[in-house]
């Protein structure tokens, strides 16, 4: 079957592509620009993919380094020295500068935890703390995650006891903004009442500690 343009002019069918010139050059452009851009979209799909893919990439490999210096049980000192290592190749990977301060997050978080697992002291758990305040929390869960880790560590560090709840404390504002029905919020309400009753059960808390350390009050 054969279509005819205003002028008379046939215009053959190719397929559910073809454009009818009865139609205009409107539609025409429509549909050539239409399948102009499928290629492009489709690059931006893979693009997207592919990132998505790298960073599950990164979660994998981390966990596979972890898992080896595990089963050697490698001092912290060790540990930490693997990560950072595997950081610096990580970051060689990262095509923007907020992959990169992501990554640099997510290796503070480890080695915070990993510190507080070793019973670390001060001067080390301390120095990742400020590390971790100067690159910045990457979301909610990562600041409830720093500000329990430092509140359960208070029997080591008493003295710090006023910081450490002051953190929590702003937490768990951040988190009541959050609906009470949201996931988030049950669970980092959780732990920080978990945060908070691994430190009393060591006798510490805002009323003791703002006797404790006047000095540290008045900062």
């Amino acid at each position: 079957m054969q279509r005819f343009s205003r002028g008379g002019q046939t215009a053959p069918r190719v397929g559910r592509e073809s454009v009818s010139v009865m139609h205009g050059s409107l539609h025409a452009r429509r549909t050539v620009a239409n399948r102009s851009k499928r290629p492009h979209l489709h690059r931006r799909l893979t693009v997207r993919s592919t990132r998505k893919d790298w960073w599950q990439s990164i979660t994998d490999r981390r966990d596979d380094l972890l898992v080896k210096l595990y089963k050697a049980r490698a001092p912290y000192a060790e540990l930490k020295q693997a990560v950072l290592a595997q950081e610096k190749e990580l970051i060689r990977e990262a095509r923007t500068r907020a992959e990169s301060l992501h990554l640099q997050q997510l290796t503070a978080k480890l080695l915070l935890t990993e510190a507080y697992g070793a019973d670390a002291g001060w001067d080390e758990f301390g120095a990742l703390l400020k590390r971790i305040e100067r690159l910045g929390y990457a979301d909610i869960t990562h600041r409830v995650h720093v500000a329990c880790l430092y509140v359960q560590s208070l029997p080591r560090f008493p003295k710090k006891a006023l910081q450490a709840f002051a953190m929590l404390n702003d937490v768990e504002r951040r988190l009541q903004r959050i609906a009470k029905s949201h996931y988030l919020r049950r669970e980092g309400m959780q732990s920080i009442a978990h945060a908070r009753a691994a430190a009393a059960a060591s006798g510490i808390s805002p009323s003791v500690t703002d006797r404790r350390v006047p000095s540290e009050k008045r900062r």
